[in-house]
């Protein structure tokens, strides 16, 4: 029977698991977004808010739909499994709730940066369905397409890497991250509430 300071250890090795693995999916998110922004819009900038090469919004939203859907191959919703044996209604189930999770929380994010800074970090207002720039119909699709196939591919090879190493790597790694992470932000909201502009620094470019 584990102990419970077992328990507490092995909860902080998982938070510590989590926010690497969150971290490592931001910088995937940013480097999607720069190769994007550069071959697609052919627009090479920054496609960050931070400085680091991240995109937390990825980071984000990844842990928190693993948190409460886990994954297309084995979703649960409140602790049951969901058309455990019926993979099509689980896989558009998933593919439903993730994308409905990522345009409220883009539709958040947007609206939050835009009426309070004053800045569009995006804009889809030109898209069919949107609602103020923030959120529209296909990016909410593409999202939902995305996630699924992220979380039924990628995320368990990444967690599985971030998970292999010793706690005290990760302990390590995960307190530099968190500093990085945590004066990079207050840095750039600082900087946005004293000069009512975005910090816009190119990282590559």
């Amino acid at each position: 029977m584990k102990t419970n300071t077992q328990h507490s250890h092995g909860r902080h090795i998982r938070i510590k698991v989590l926010f690497l693995t969150g971290f490592l999916v931001s910088f995937l998110g940013w480097a999607w977004e720069m190769l994007y922004a550069a071959l697609i819009l052919q627009s090479p900038n920054d496609r960050g808010f931070l400085i680091l090469p991240i995109c937390p919004i990825y980071g984000i939203s990844v842990v928190a739909i693993y948190l409460l859907f886990r994954t297309p191959k084995k979703m649960r919703l409140f602790g049951k499994d969901i058309a455990k044996h019926d993979p099509v209604l689980r896989y558009l189930t998933y593919f439903l709730l993730s994308g409905l999770f990522a345009t409220i929380f883009e539709l958040i994010t947007g609206f939050f940066f835009d009426r309070v800074f004053h800045i569009h970090l995006w804009n889809y207002k030109d898209s069919f369905g949107s609602i103020g720039g923030y959120v529209a119909f296909f990016p909410s699709l593409l999202w939902g397409f995305i996630i699924t196939a992220f979380m039924r591919l990628v995320f368990h090879p990444v967690y599985h890497f971030v998970q292999k190493h010793t706690h005290k790597t990760l302990s390590v790694f995960f307190w530099i991250c968190l500093f990085l992470l945590l004066a990079d932000t207050t840095f750039n909201f600082s900087y946005l509430i004293l000069y009512g502009k975005w910090f816009n620094f190119n990282f590559l470019f």
